[in-house]
């Protein structure tokens, strides 16, 4: 069983107690939920969060701008020429204007009609699991698509091809051009962040267009797009004011003291048309007009002209204003409310009125927001937060204490427990943390969850029982086992022991399920009875748990009747562990070997997690890798491979379960396309990372499809190298139950391949033996039928034929009830020798021999790559709709229309446009319709 954010923490925080703890991941959640009678409408409307909004609006809204600036003329110009760019960076120093010069480039492209998107970086964006939140809102604001669900930690960073998919996908149908605007993007120091970017860059298709502005030059790739002149570039030698600049700023800034040319051209050198050190001399000249002198013994000198100036208009006001200021430097934002909490000033309405209309570098903002926020120039900001450290300790904390508390009372959660924890106050931090937690709790609440318990201190969970279950819960859902089991010391349930044992055991099932300890997890969830009162979230919980471990244990009549036991009700429609509960029959009947059974409960979860969240969510991810594999052993190829089409990366983090079929079924998936190199690198990569997970069952499935793999190129010393390593993992789990009593299974099923291969066939006969005795008392169908097969291939070898047709009938007879297809097609040539003779026979019953025949139909038809002795691939053929495809190519149409003509999604058109390049050994659609004709797949 598998939940939303099965990811891993990254980076290593400190708790209450000294110990190291990774941070947590993130899960952001794109759903809303519209309820009629009986009828539950799932559909995606952007970062609606079930706990309480996380994003701060003002980062998604420009400045205001006021009547002191003055247009940049000759940048819009530029910008103007070069709107069709896919990539802008206005690179330049604090205060060089960058943000103004965005700000009115986003006023003349809305006045052109075109959509814009904001967005303000803070510090506190700099990592992955931030900065993807708020891209992602910035574009949904676009009308792009974005993932349902991103879960963006360094472990997780492979979703970041996902995370591109769906974007680039939905800019193809936007249909027009679209601008997102990045403001301050040097705070972004997270390298996978810059590479979420990057694909965005790369992989768009031309309408949208990214403009950044940021002190430094971001660290993207953009040599392509600068030759292709697809880029522009605006640094600090454009960015400072021209002459005329610089007197129309004066003239604008100092009506009632005018300057002559000769000091206004004295002042463009001195400051070098540095437009914040510009607009703090206007404010000395008003208010000091006797400064012009000690600024020219500066001339030369900007670092310290522009301590100076700082120090000249802020040291000559008022020593309370000062001190007011300073105190508001610790809010990334705020208004006269907050100001008048933080700082108990009853003239904060005045202050802030004066700040606003001397200019004192403050940026007001452009919400919509009757609150009306303000915020300091980060060069200001800077300045007062040095000097507000000089302050006493205590003093700083009841600052912290005082914004937070204003920020709670806002319903501005993400904001309070910053500012508790910085005044060093994690028992109120966590204070709010409880009291976000909703009445009903859902799969969708787990990841604001996770946002917000980020840095809350263990040691302070004793007194929030409420919050340390469903935070340990959430932990060990989402794939971070040692930090739940920290949490779950703090579980407890006042007047309720039949309640607090059963939250404790499903938290430790939940870790046992993480770490593949099926037997642990199944022997928790066997004495476990939900008890009254509990939530639907957490009865679905114990029945996925308790129907995987006791399918992975081989009690399947068990397993299946307790969705008879504990029958879904109406309130589960609306939650998301309802459906992977639903999904786990489908993976109950798959280990069965019942893929006609399993197929339909496989579809059905699959086509309702997408209708909840999206194809690229977590859920649709997940109940994917079930269906792919289910349609591929029914031998629908084509429909496997979109399935699982650009997912591999989004599940490379779930559940060691999901994470073995997934990669199992990508494998077997190269194989029916011929791509024996690509199906080599990547059972071996899959190796090598599940031995380092500790991940025995998948590390023997992995190494059993490379052996195969050997086997077909013939290389006898590195197979017996892996026989080796898989007799290994067979003898420590000789007493395993679970999944990981398989890992003797496949050991002993490959000693039958290795003796066949070595001409062994009385060794071949007795590993048969063994190896169906153990898929029969774990009752693994589908191994049932390939160990029969291995069977009649050692019979056959050792010149007994009846034994052979008697395994050949076993094996044809399960597999005809159960729907097993593929399984025979992917034994090779041996499997074609014994259909043929088993068709022949005059004794087998005419519904067997007619399932014999149509699998030895499409083993000797399938026009597909094979794979040479020497490992290299044969010319593919098309399959017929390939061959449709390429007509309707040569016909000129689009993919789009493509996909309209043949009742196709677009994706689907791409995908058979991969592995037709693939097959033709092309680059692009001309030369697959050339190389088609000439390889008579044409009329």
């Amino acid at each position: 069983m598998t939940l939303d954010n099965p990811s891993n923490p990254h980076s290593a925080q400190t708790n209450g107690e000294g110990r190291s703890i990774p941070a947590l991941p993130l899960l952001w959640n794109f759903e809303s939920a519209t309820v009629a009678g009986d009828q539950t409408e799932m559909v995606s409307t952007g970062p609606l969060l079930r706990l309480q909004p996380l994003l701060i609006s003002t980062k998604f809204e420009p400045p205001r701008i006021g009547t002191r600036h003055i247009l940049r003329s000759k940048l819009l110009e530029a910008l103007r020429a070069s709107r069709d760019a896919r990539i802008t960076f206005v690179s330049g120093s604090p205060g060089f204007g960058k943000t103004v010069l965005l700000a009115q480039w986003r006023q003349e492209l809305m006045k052109a009609g075109d959509p814009v998107a904001w967005l303000s970086l803070s510090e506190e964006e700099g990592t992955l699991v931030s900065f993807s939140a708020h891209l992602f809102e910035a574009l949904h604001q676009l009308d792009v698509a974005t993932p349902g669900q991103l879960l963006a930690t360094e472990e997780m960073r492979e979703q970041i091809e996902e995370a591109t998919a769906v974007i680039v996908n939905s800019l193809r149908s936007v249909g027009r051009d679209i601008y997102l605007l990045i403001d301050d993007y040097h705070h972004v120091t997270d390298a996978w962040a810059n590479r979420l970017v990057q694909k965005l860059i790369d992989h768009s298709p031309g309408n949208l267009h990214i403009v950044i502005a940021s002190r430094i030059v971001p660290p993207l790739s953009v040599a392509k797009h600068r030759v292709m002149a697809q880029m522009v570039e605006i640094d600090c030698n454009e960015l400072p004011f021209t002459l005329a600049e610089t007197r129309s700023f004066l003239e604008r800034n100092l009506s009632t003291d005018v300057l002559s040319p000769e000091e206004t051209l004295r002042l463009h050198e001195l400051t070098f048309g540095w437009p914040a050190t510009l607009q703090l001399v206007a404010i000395l000249f008003k208010n000091h007009p006797g400064g012009r002198d000690q600024m020219r013994r500066l001339a030369g000198q900007s670092a310290d002209l522009h301590n100076y100036l700082i120090e000249e208009v802020i040291g000559g006001l008022p020593a309370d204003l000062l001190e007011f200021m300073e105190s508001l430097a610790i809010c990334n934002r705020f208004n006269v409310s907050i100001a008048r909490a933080i700082t108990g000033d009853d003239r904060a309405a005045e202050w802030l009125a004066r700040i606003v209309s001397e200019n004192l570098l403050v940026i007001k903002t452009d919400s919509q927001d009757p609150a009306g926020w303000l915020r300091f120039h980060p060069l200001l900001a800077e300045f007062l937060l040095s000097r507000l450290k000089q302050r006493d300790a205590e003093e700083l904390n009841g600052l912290h204490h005082r914004a937070a508390e204003w920020f709670d009372r806002q319903g501005l959660p993400v904001e309070a427990i910053r500012h508790f924890l910085k005044g060093h106050n994690p028992d109120a931090a966590i204070r709010i943390v409880e009291t976000c937690l909703p009445s009903t709790w859902r799969l969708s609440h787990i990841g604001p969850l996770l946002h917000l318990v980020n840095g809350l201190p263990i040691s302070g969970l004793s007194a929030y029982p409420r919050l340390a279950y469903l935070g340990a819960l959430s932990l060990a859902i989402s794939g971070a086992p040692q930090l739940a089991e920290l949490w779950a010391e703090h579980i407890r349930v006042l007047d309720d022991p039949e309640t607090e044992r059963f939250r404790r055991s499903l938290v430790k099932a939940a870790i046992a399920h993480q770490r593949d300890d099926i037997a642990g997890s199944l022997s928790l969830t066997e004495v476990m009875r939900p008890p009254p009162g509990i939530s639907a979230f957490e009865r679905n919980a114990y029945l996925s748990y308790h129907v995987t471990g006791l399918a992975a244990d081989g009690r399947f009549s068990e397993a299946l009747d307790q969705y008879r036991i504990h029958r879904l009700d109406d309130s589960d429609k609306l939650d998301g562990m309802a459906l992977l509960a639903v999904g786990c029959r489908a993976v109950a009947l798959l280990l069965q070997g019942k893929a006609h059974e399993a197929l339909p409960h496989a579809l059905n979860a699959y086509e309702r997690q997408v209708a909840r969240r999206g194809r690229g969510s977590i859920g649709a991810n997940l109940t994917a890798v079930t269906l792919a594999e289910a349609l591929l052993e029914s031998n629908r190829i084509d429909e496997a491979q979109e399935v699982l089409a650009n997912r591999r990366h989004a599940i490379r983090q779930t559940t060691p379960f999901i994470m073995v079929s997934a990669a199992l079924t990508a494998s077997r998936l190269c194989m029916v396309r011929g791509a024996s190199d690509e199906a080599m690198e990547l059972v071996t990569s899959e190796a090598e990372r599940f031995i380092g997970m500790g991940l025995d069952r998948g590390a023997a499935y992995m190494l059993n499809s490379q052996w195969r793999l050997l086997r077909v190129k013939r290389q006898r010393d590195a197979a017996r190298r892996i026989e080796r390593q898989i007799e290994d993992l067979a003898q420590r789990h000789s007493e395993s139950r679970g999944f990981n009593a398989e890992i003797p299974m496949i050991a002993a099923a490959l000693r039958a391949r290795a003796a066949l291969w070595d001409g062994e066939f009385g060794v071949a006969t007795a590993a048969v033996a063994t190896a169906r005795a153990m898929a029969c008392r774990l009752g693994r169908g589908r191994w049932i039928v390939t160990i029969d097969l291995l069977g009649a291939v050692s019979a056959l070898k050792a010149g007994d034929e009846n034994q052979a047709m008697d395994f050949m009938h076993a094996s044809i007879a399960r597999a005809a009830q159960d729907g097993l297809f593929w399984t025979f097609l992917e034994e090779g040539n041996e499997t074609v020798q014994l259909l043929e003779r088993f068709a022949a026979r005059t004794d087998v019953e005419p519904a067997l021999r007619e399932y014999a025949e149509a699998l030895l139909d499409q083993a000797l038809g399938r026009r597909r790559r094979a794979t040479n002795a020497d490992g290299h691939d044969d010319e593919g053929v098309l399959t017929p709709r390939e061959v449709d495809i390429v007509r309707l190519v040569e016909a000129g149409m689009s993919n789009k229309r493509i996909a309209n003509t043949l009742a196709i999604s677009l994706e689907t058109v791409k995908w058979n446009l991969k592995n037709i390049f693939l097959k033709l050994d092309v680059t692009c659609r001309y030369d697959a319709m050339i190389q088609a004709r000439k390889s008579g797949l044409l009329d």
